[in-house]
């Protein structure tokens, strides 16, 4: 852009006011436009995303026009058309210097810009940004804080993240192209809930017990054997021989048990049953898996018995323990409170 001064003005022999005050006025204009450049730097106003900038010297739009301004205090945009409003000619959307839009939060409260004006799209360039694609294939982006949403477009260039950038963690379960933070993959990796219960005492009237193993309260009742080991996740809940879960999921359910059997016992089954109607009292209680158990004098038998089970439904799925096909008044279930003779292990593998 030349200069409007007229270096002719005024003749010598033949000066008017005239062209002496037109001289001096667009000396005026060109020496205001030089300091508004340089040293004159206004706090924007208005919202995050419709900010206003109002100069001493207005602003009159054309190509090249160029501004400094400070984001003013809150308001660091929100979206990616933020506009501005200079000495009242008009909200002007905010780009990038390669014409790309901004991402949220790009223009920080307190941040300085240089902005220059782009007649023919009629926007505001940001000439200190660093455009979208050229940061992201760049070798290093160092000492970031990732939020959501806050990069996207071409990773091709395989940025290194350097330091320890952070993210939102996804919800447990997603199974999208987001990035994974650590968080994600410890909670959705290795055991999450685990618990084991142990049968306190033993048995020696199993029949009394109507075939469900752990009922009642007090001795021969199911405990969590919490003096080996320490809980992994939240608790499973025993109430009354039926186990609840704390979250869904796939269980692996180990089920081992220790009788002495009495005279004539040949053919005892202990089952893992589950029910998915369960209200809280009652519910249909199916096998899921079994071991059996027999011998024709007095004898220690023992068994194990496993199943992989799906808890879809945390309020209707619960798990019990059965005992089947008891023919000797002098069989036992074994019990101990100081180590698993008998009882359950439930291992959450994976979500459901």
């Amino acid at each position: 852009m030349s200069s409007a001064i007229n270096d002719t003005l005024p003749q010598q022999g033949n000066a008017t006011t005239a062209s002496v005050r037109n001289n001096f006025v667009a000396a005026k204009t060109e020496i205001n436009n030089l300091e508004r450049l340089t040293e004159d730097k206004v706090v924007t106003a208005g919202s995050a995303d419709a900010q206003t900038a109002n100069f001493s010297n207005d602003v009159t739009l054309a190509e090249g026009v160029r501004i400094s301004v400070e984001i003013g205090a809150g308001l660091t945009t929100t979206s990616a058309t933020p506009t501005l409003n200079v000495d009242s000619t008009g909200a002007k959307t905010i780009v990038r210097q390669d014409g790309s839009a901004l991402v949220a939060g790009d223009l920080k409260a307190g941040q300085y810009c240089d902005l220059i004006y782009d007649a023919t799209a009629t926007k505001w360039v940001w000439l200190n940004s660093v455009s979208e694609s050229a940061n992201l294939k760049s070798p290093s982006l160092t000492s970031a804080t990732i939020a959501a949403g806050a990069l996207s477009g071409d990773f091709s260039g395989a940025p290194n993240f350097t330091g320890a950038p952070t993210s939102t963690t996804a919800a447990a379960g997603t199974n999208t192209t987001q990035i994974a933070t650590t968080a994600f993959a410890l909670a959705n990796n290795g055991v999450q809930v685990a618990g084991q219960f142990r049968l306190n005492a033993t048995i020696n009237s199993l029949s009394p017990l109507t075939n469900i193993i752990g009922a009642g309260s007090g001795a021969g009742t199911f405990v969590e054997a919490t003096q080996t080991y320490t809980r992994i996740g939240s608790a499973i809940t025993n109430t009354n021989g039926v186990f609840t879960f704390p979250e869904t999921g796939i269980y692996l359910v180990v089920y081992q048990t220790s009788h002495i059997l009495g005279a004539g016992e040949i053919d005892i089954v202990n089952y893992i049953t589950v029910a998915e109607d369960w209200n809280g009292s009652s519910g249909t209680f199916n096998s899921v898996s079994n071991h059996q158990l027999g011998s024709g004098a007095q004898v220690r038998a023992s068994g194990v018995c496993f199943a992989l089970i799906d808890i879809e439904d945390i309020s209707n799925h619960a798990v019990r323990f059965e005992l089947h096909g008891l023919a000797s008044a002098t069989t036992s279930l074994e019990g101990s409170s100081s180590e698993t003779v008998t009882g359950p292990t439930f291992v959450k593998l994976a979500n459901t």
